[in-house]
């Protein structure tokens, strides 16, 4: 693979930034450019990290130096009346010209200015292992700039040193920060995001130069792994339910071969949408003093919590099931389910529970003569039915068979 590797300047000059950057090397020649518009041709004066060079007065072609240096010149363009344009120009840069050049018009405010920062490099060359490189194949050098081209593990044992040429000087060895992955850090290994937001997770690694990043997501029934992004960030715009459960971030030094893989978990906050039971038609029908349970239930994550409340009363019956005991009259549940972690979300589901007719007692009375005598004893008879409705019921005594219908 590819990859350029850069080693930067051994002993620059760096000062702060401000304005425009000028970059020159020692002994060589340099120029800076000033050039308004629309201007009054008065004084300029042009000062170098705070001290005063020189004023210069256009109209007149009059330069008045505060010292003298044969190297600075100054050149003073005013033919046109609408423009101005001064050059500074310094012949065999020395490590003091380097610096914040200031140029400021006598009739502006103090807080006006236009400068630019001249930094200035040594010439220099670069050695691998004591050797000097030459500029071609994987290596190229721009003075203190050195390059190498298609960099592998085993550079990182090579040592790298410049020289400035003319002084003798030698900088401290470089070696190439060749290393990482070691560890694969998130914000939080379990991320709680709700429904239809967007989420941001972040990878963080230290590798150099550079690593590539694959996030998948796995399957915790069959350990198949899908790709779903590169790069140290995983976003997602509209998560879904679907999104929930166990990602790998898995990180590769493209010079080393070497990877870590770590892992975090995303749980997505939903429902309830839909709430659900366990009757038809969310119609029960039951016997007369018959024991009932009704289960509630819906899709949520954390689980939902489930309250019945009898229709028309503040009576709740905290959870899923509601059980009921000899039920005798007809009656209406409400169940609600909630999501706490939702924003409180909440929906809810009515059944309607239907009884049926219960027991039914038929008494019958036998007549029968005692011996004869004309006296007669009365024995009556109970019967005892469970009836269904809208079934037929035969009850038969004797020789009579009498028949009903239980409709109601």
């Amino acid at each position: 693979m590819f990859l350029l590797y850069t080693l930067v300047s051994c002993i620059p000059l760096v000062f702060v930034a401000e304005g425009r950057t000028v970059q020159g090397m020692i002994g060589r020649n340099v120029s800076l450019l000033w050039t308004f518009n629309n201007i009054k041709k008065d004084s300029i004066s042009i000062s170098r990290n705070s001290i005063h060079l020189l004023m210069v007065w256009p109209l007149k072609n009059l330069i008045v130096w505060h010292e003298k240096d044969d190297r600075l010149h100054v050149y003073v363009d005013n033919s046109s009346y609408e423009t101005l344009t001064v050059t500074v120009s310094i012949s065999g840069l020395r490590e003091k010209d380097a610096g914040i050049y200031k140029l400021k018009r006598r009739w502006d405010s103090e807080d006006f200015n236009d400068s630019v920062r001249l930094q200035i490099y040594r010439k220099v060359s670069w050695k691998l292992n004591g050797t000097l490189i030459e500029s071609h194949g994987r290596y190229s050098q721009n003075n203190a700039l050195l390059s190498i081209k298609n960099v592998t593990a085993n550079d990182k044992y090579n040592i790298y040193t410049c020289n400035e040429l003319g002084s003798g000087f030698n900088s401290d060895p470089y070696r190439l920060n060749i290393s990482g992955p070691n560890v694969v850090k998130f914000v939080s290994n379990v991320t709680v995001a709700k429904e239809h937001e967007g989420l941001h997770l972040f990878c963080d690694t230290y590798c150099y130069p550079t690593c590539t990043w694959h996030w998948t997501q796995v399957d915790n029934l069959s350990a198949a792994k899908k790709v779903v992004s590169e790069g140290d960030e995983l976003k997602i715009n509209n998560v879904t339910r679907e999104d929930a459960g166990k990602y790998s971030c898995k990180v590769n030094n493209v010079i080393t071969g070497a990877s870590f893989e770590g892992f975090t978990y995303l749980e997505v906050v939903y429902g309830p949408d839909e709430i659900y039971t366990n009757a038809s038609d969310n119609i029960i029908q039951v016997n007369e003093s018959e024991t009932i349970s009704v289960f509630c239930y819906s899709d949520c994550f954390p689980p939902c919590q489930f309250v019945w409340i009898v229709t028309n009363t503040n009576a709740p019956i905290r959870g899923a099931e509601l059980k009921l005991e000899s039920v005798t009259v007809d009656i209406n549940y409400t169940c609600y389910a909630t999501n706490l972690m939702n924003a409180k979300a909440s929906n809810s589901i009515t059944i309607y529970i239907k009884v049926r007719p219960g027991v039914r007692v038929f008494t019958t009375t036998t007549i029968t003569p005692v011996n004869n005598t004309g006296s007669y004893y009365f024995f009556p008879r109970i019967f005892i039915l469970r009836c269904v409705q809208g079934k037929d019921v035969s009850v038969t005594r004797g020789d009579v068979t009498e028949s009903t219908n239980f409709a109601n």
